[in-house]
């Protein structure tokens, strides 16, 4: 939900004519957050802000991906989040065009890593087989991911994932031994590592992949080219101003930038090789 807040609240910081910027999201990026008291924080954003800038903008939140990317199609969305596979089994990439999302300051990426206990004797993916694993119940990339890898090498697949409703409660539930091994992020081992060091002490990271676990953000390619760059520019020159860094740490993000279609090649290659193994072994 954050990210869908924030695109919305972008829109009005760039000065365009009266118009509506038509903002959709898949459901899995937003499951996270407190939606009502996102909303109420946001309302009063909005009236301030709209006090000045002369655009409108409609999200629309999908439990059903598809019928996202069946609306983008019809032209009827301006703007679409989600997470990177989903842009992958659904949209057609052709139409998209690059957009914009949360980041960092210094311009490191947040990608999947997979944690195993350091006395586990797991050093591969391979040693997962037949094991345990927590994962956040949206992370979808990286299940794929990790038994892409398993079966790749392997012929049986018996891994089991349990689901959580966070990352931290994934990766709390493999430092407690409840579970083999756990999917996190880059960014979340580090600062979960921080605010308790016994967990680095514990635990140890064996794979760190190449998949993106943020929100994807992209435009529609019919759409007009400066609106396009007006539009992104106010979005990632948001954090210049103390309104808007104000804003970013209402959502907790550092910065907004862009969102590149050459980063969906990843997800676009694991899930070619997934289908082309699955084919194989049939």
């Amino acid at each position: 939900m954050i990210k869908v807040i924030l695109i919305s609240l972008f829109c009005f910081f760039v000065l365009l004519p009266a118009d509506t910027l038509h903002v959709g999201s898949d459901a899995s990026s937003v499951n996270d957050v407190n939606i009502k008291d996102m909303t109420i924080a946001t309302d009063v954003w909005l009236k301030e802000i709209a006090k000045e800038i002369n655009l409108d903008t409609s999200t629309t939140i999908y439990e059903n991906p598809a019928h996202m990317a069946q609306d983008f199609a019809d032209g009827k969305l301006d703007y679409v989040a989600a997470f990177g596979l989903v842009f992958v089994k659904y949209f057609d990439l052709s139409k998209l065009s690059d957009g914009f999302a949360q980041a960092f300051l210094n311009g490191e990426k947040e990608t999947f890593v997979v944690v195993v206990n350091k006395e586990s004797g797991i050093n591969t993916l391979s040693d997962l087989e037949g094991k345990s694993i927590s994962i956040q119940e949206y992370d979808e990339a990286a299940k794929l991911y990790i038994e892409y890898k398993i079966k790749e090498k392997l012929e049986n697949l018996t891994t089991k994932f349990e689901t959580y409703p966070s990352r931290q409660r994934a990766l709390l539930k493999l430092f407690f031994g409840k579970v083999k091994a756990a999917v996190s992020t880059n960014k979340s081992y580090a600062l979960a590592t921080e605010l308790n060091p016994q967990i680095g002490q514990k635990l140890k990271i064996i794979e760190i992949t190449n998949l993106q676990a943020t929100t994807f953000g992209f435009l529609s390619k019919s759409m007009n080219e400066n609106t396009k760059k007006l539009i992104s520019n106010g979005a990632k020159n948001i954090h210049k101003t103390k309104r808007g860094r104000q804003l970013l740490t209402l959502y907790k993000t550092e910065m907004i930038s862009d969102s590149k279609l050459e980063d969906l090649k990843p997800f676009q290659e694991l899930y070619d090789k997934t289908n082309h193994l699955n084919k194989k072994g049939k």
